[in-house]
């Protein structure tokens, strides 16, 4: 539906129940300035783009425009700016008692057409010396021409003064301020009327003379339009995260989680596209859903089908992802019950919708200009997308230095992987491929890269500082449903030079993007990989740590051998002692554990014969056995007093066996630990597990924070090439450690205060960074417990077995 502006405006009558205002226009010359001082913290801007009255727009069209802020103190310094980015539409209305179409906001006369107002508030707080604001235009996309603005601040009175103002208020001016409230005017409390008088907003007018610092248009607002018709009224997409049957839906299950509500319904099918109502005939209410859980680590995977019909379902849930496919498009809302409450406090977890611009070239190249900070290279990334039933396109990229020099030229590939994750917004039957991304060190002398295609091709461009530390929180502030996000992102969001031409030319899109499913190596998943530990340069001190396998991965087949079973005593046990890289016999490692160092008498059979008889006077210790041959055995094991104990190499027949690993650990203190890494593929994973001390209060009852704040850094001997490469490392992170779930480990020979459970962090080498060096990866605590960390590789692929070296002389 098109909706003639000139027909509209020549036949204007005033609605009932409209309100005149004084609107300002905006120019991209000069600022239009507004007196502030007064106003409180809150700072209200209305504001309404212009459209030609030839102008005949769809009711679907959106329009884009920026205004651009400064706030100026008393001594006309600037003390702060931004920029404000809006998007606005028409929306027509029909009054059946008049016969007439309308907007809802229309300048009178008619020299432009008013799009839909948008609301933008400034928050001065913290800004004690701010006097004025200036606001010009600072980018319009067509077919808008202007921009006008209307500023208010919030009245605040005292009891006394908000019963005065409210005496002096009109019957009809008592009406509308009273729709706020549940309640008619008559029925109004006292404290009622004073937050309805102190919720009031009053207008700014601008400083200067009329016509010569600042323009005036008459603005009419029409109040009473929900009785009326709206004749293009949008799409309102319903509350919840919507799932399509070619997509999943992806939820981030917060930390302390036990079990979520989780409410499905039907996507009405008003609401899809023809196509799409196919796969939603039917009068039934179900759906055939498919759910998957991974936790942490990732290894730890469910799926199952849950029978139900489309309503409300409890699911049972530990923190982590929660992955949701149905084969008809249904909307979810979802609750978590905060367990760490003293009471059950259901908070909501739903998914907002992330959205994501691309923009397209096709024969048409697209530009982006790369500035550089304090003169240094800068980090740049580049994503392409197509979509699936296009043919391969081919893309190149060139760099050019100051002068419009080519630098650097070469073609790029694109996956051809559909992607279930990300849809378009105004279609998402159609199947977008998921990005490929490519990687940039761009030198100080190249200021611009151009991308070019022979076929459709959507980018998204970003870049990152050279030096700047990522920061993160674990447990991750996504999976924590009640914490603010304030954290900066890995990457920061470009727009292409043309941005507004490629708006209005229709080579923009919206996307909507999801967190993925982890990625895990199925070699892993077999226990085909080597796990190495690495150890720090220089002097160190350290301890063995004693936890359950359940933090670990899938044992490999030497990680079996290494894992200590626990062993009920006086039960004879049939068992089989396994070596390494089939060695005929072992050495089997023993570890006793009690409350308090006390007498201990430990005794072990192997085959009635009994090879061990010693009495341990400490809280806890380790025994090496007399070599066994290996194969089928009994094993005995007594001790005088109640105590657990725990041996290796062996493989004892049940389920629900309880296993152990044991590692080196080195001390975290004030000190900066450097490991020594060689990089020997083009993707490494290292994983740096820490504990912190759980420190007792004076009641020794309740722990104290285990919170930590580490810096990590990797440095290299040569810098990074220009790219493009397939992965990135990002070379500084911050990191902020929080509580963690899981089993608390035990420190061996040691009266140190009881550690909490490990944070597992995953660093990354890229390929950007080349195999066969060595890199110096530092670790230094900033802030918060000291505690214990284990850093590790793990290389999946088929290993020869090796003996383990012991490390215990490095204590």
């Amino acid at each position: 539906m098109r909706i003639n502006l000139n027909e509209v405006q020549n036949k204007f009558v005033h609605p009932k129940n409209q309100v005149v205002g004084i609107a300002y226009p905006l120019t991209s010359e000069k600022w239009t300035q507004f007196p502030v001082g007064d106003a409180g913290n809150v700072i209200r801007i209305v504001s309404n783009g212009e459209l030609p009255l030839t102008q005949q727009p769809s009711t679907t069209d959106k329009w884009e425009y920026h205004l651009e802020y400064q706030l100026i103190d008393k001594n006309d310094q600037i003390i702060a700016n931004g920029e404000i980015v809006q998007n606005t539409s028409l929306r027509l209305y029909y009054d059946a008692e008049i016969q007439q179409q309308y907007l809802a906001t229309t300048f009178y006369p008619a020299s432009t057409t008013a799009a839909d107002a948008r609301l933008h508030l400034i928050n001065l707080r913290g800004y004690d010396s701010v006097q004025k604001i200036n606001l010009r235009v600072k980018a319009i996309v067509s077919p808008l021409i202007g921009v006008s603005v209307r500023l208010y601040h919030r009245t605040l009175s005292s009891l006394l003064d908000a019963q005065n103002q409210w005496r002096r208020m009109s019957s009809e001016r008592r009406k509308t301020v009273s729709k706020a409230s549940v309640y008619d005017e008559a029925l109004l409390r006292e404290n009622e009327k004073f937050n309805l008088v102190n919720n009031l907003w009053e207008p700014i007018g601008p400083l200067g003379i009329l016509d010569k610092d600042y323009q005036t248009k008459k603005i009419y607002i029409a109040r009473d339009v929900e009785n009326d018709t709206v004749l293009n009224l949008p799409e309102i997409p319903p509350t919840g995260l919507i799932i399509y049957p070619d997509h999943f839906g992806m939820i981030k299950i917060p930390a302390f989680s036990e079990s979520i509500k989780v409410n499905w319904q039907l996507l009405a099918s008003e609401e899809l596209s023809e196509d799409k109502q196919l796969s939603n005939k039917g009068t039934d209410n179900h759906a055939n859903i498919l759910l998957q859980w991974w936790g942490h680590p990732a290894t730890k995977s469910h799926q199952w089908n849950p029978s139900f019909d489309l309503k409300e379902a409890v699911i049972h849930v530990e923190s982590g992802i929660l992955q949701i496919n149905s084969n008809r498009p249904i909307v979810v809302r979802i609750w978590m019950q905060d367990q760490t409450k003293e009471t059950l406090e259901k908070i909501e977890i739903t998914p907002e919708t992330s959205y994501l611009k691309l923009y397209k070239t096709n024969k048409n190249v697209i530009s982006y200009q790369i500035n550089h900070v304090n003169n240094e290279n800068t980090s740049f990334r580049l994503d392409l997308r197509q979509f699936s039933e296009t043919a391969r396109a081919e893309v190149s990229y060139h760099l050019y230095d100051q002068s419009e020099h080519l630098v650097k030229s070469e073609s790029l590939s694109l996956n051809e992987t559909p992607s279930f994750y990300e849809h378009l917004i105004e279609d998402p039957s159609r199947l977008l491929n998921d990005a490929k991304s490519y990687y940039f060190n761009i030198p100080q002398e190249i200021t611009k890269i151009v991308i070019e295609s022979n076929e459709d091709v959507w980018l998204t461009a970003y870049s990152r500082p050279s030096g700047l530390a990522q920061y993160i929180e674990y447990p991750y502030q996504q999976l924590n449903a009640t914490q603010q996000k304030n954290t900066l992102p890995a990457w920061f969001l470009m727009r292409p030079g043309e941005w507004k031409k490629l708006i209005a030319d229709g080579r923009s899109t919206l996307i909507s993007v999801q967190p993925r499913a982890p990625e895990i190596d199925p070699m892993v998943i077999a226990g085909q990989y080597k796990w190495q530990q690495f150890l720090p340069d220089g002097d160190w001190r350290g301890r063995e740590l004693l936890s359950a396998f359940d933090e670990d991965m899938p044992s490999s087949e030497i990680g079996k051998i290494n894992q200590y079973q626990k062993i009920k005593p006086d039960l004879t046990l049939p068992i089989s002692i396994e070596g390494f890289a089939g060695e005929p016999s072992a050495k089997p490692h023993f570890i006793f554990l009690q409350d308090n160092p006390q007498e201990l008498n430990i005794k072990v059979w192997i085959d009635n014969i009994l090879i061990l008889d010693e009495i341990q006077y400490s809280k806890d210790g380790e025994l090496i056995l007399p070599e066994i041959s290996t194969g089928e055995h009994e094993l005995r094991v007594s001790t005088s007093k109640e105590s657990s104990v725990l041996m290796d190499h062996i493989k004892i027949a049940g389920d629900n066996l309880e296993s152990y690993t044991k590692k080196i650990a080195m001390k975290l203190e004030a000190n900066t630990l450097t490991f020594s890494v060689k990089k020997e593929k083009d993707e490494e994973i290292l994983a740096l597990r820490i504990y912190a001390h759980k420190i007792s209060t004076s009641n020794n009852k309740v722990k104290g924070n285990q919170e930590q704040k580490i810096h990590l850094s990797i440095k290299q001997q040569k810098n990074k090439e220009i790219g493009p490469f397939d992965s990135w490392t990002i070379m500084d992170r911050d990191y902020l450690l929080k509580e963690s779930e899981g089993d608390s480990p035990r420190i061996l020979n040691s009266t140190e205060p009881e550690l909490g459970a490990a944070r597992l962090l995953i660093i990354n080498l890229g390929k950007d960074l080349p195999n066969g060096q060595l890199y110096q990866i530092n670790i230094k605590k900033i802030q918060g417990n000291t505690g214990y960390i284990v850093f590790s590789r793990t290389q999946p692929g088929l290993y020869e077995n090796h003996l383990m070296k012991n490390l215990g002389d490095a204590l």
